[in-house]
C-alpha cells in the first residue's frame, strides 16, 4: 500500500487503525496500573492524530491475555472515546455459552482463537503449518486446499458472532520471528 493512499483510506473509512494502546499486565489488578497501560499509547495515539487527524483515531481496544478482567479497564477505555473491547482470555465455559448463543459481541466481543492463528496458518518459524506453496509445478502446490481450510475456519467463526465482521488474529506470544515469511503467506493469502 502506498503510504500517501493511507490518510485518504483512513478518511475514508475504508481502513481502521486498531489499537495502539495496552492492557495492563496479565496479573495487575490495581487502579495504577489499569490505568497506566493504555496512558503508555498516548504518545503512539498523539502521533496518529498528528498524521492523520481524529479519523486516525482507534474506536476499539483489546485485552488479549489479561488473567481476568475489570470493569474499569473498560470505563478508562470509554472515557478514552473507545466504542469496544475485544478479549482474548475469558473462561473456558463462558467462552463456549457465548460462542454458542452468539452472544460474544456485546460491548465487549471475545476472539475466537485467543489470539492465536487460526489452525494450519501459522508461518513462523515456531510453527510446523505447511507455508503456502503457489507454483502449479511444485508437487508441494497447495494454493485450493489452503484457501478453502480458511475459508471454512472463518465461516465456522462466522457462526459465533451476530456482526458481519469477525476480527482474525494471526500471532502468538514470540511469533514474527521472521515476519517476511508470515507476510509473503498472509499476502499469498489475501490474492
Amino acid at each position: 500500500m502506498a503510504e500517501d493512499s493511507r490518510p485518504i483510506l483512513l478518511w475514508n473509512f475504508l481502513l481502521e487503525v486498531v489499537g495502539p494502546s495496552a492492557d495492563g499486565y496479565s496479573g495487575e489488578g490495581s487502579y495504577l496500573g489499569q490505568a497506566g497501560a493504555p496512558a503508555d499509547g498516548w504518545r503512539s495515539l498523539e502521533k496518529l492524530n498528528d498524521t492523520f487527524g481524529k479519523c486516525g483515531w482507534p474506536h476499539v481496544g483489546w485485552q488479549i491475555d489479561p488473567f481476568g478482567h475489570s470493569r474499569e479497564f473498560a470505563n478508562l477505555l470509554a472515557m478514552m472515546g473507545y466504542d469496544g473491547l475485544f478479549l482474548g482470555r475469558i473462561d473456558y465455559q463462558d467462552k463456549r455459552a457465548r460462542l454458542k448463543g452468539k452472544s460474544s459481541d456485546i460491548f465487549t466481543g471475545v476472539l475466537f482463537n485467543t489470539y492465536s492463528p487460526p489452525p494450519g496458518f501459522c508461518f513462523d518459524v515456531l510453527c510446523a503449518d505447511e507455508p503456502i506453496i503457489d507454483d502449479p509445478s511444485s508437487p508441494m502446490y497447495n494454493v485450493e486446499l489452503k484457501i478453502m481450510n480458511f475459508l471454512d475456519i472463518c465461516t465456522n467463526m462466522s457462526k459465533a458472532y451476530k456482526t458481519s465482521n469477525i476480527l482474525l488474529t494471526m500471532g502468538e506470544d514470540f511469533h514474527y520471528q521472521d515476519a517476511a515469511m508470515w507476510f509473503r503467506n498472509l499476502d499469498k493469502l489475501i490474492e
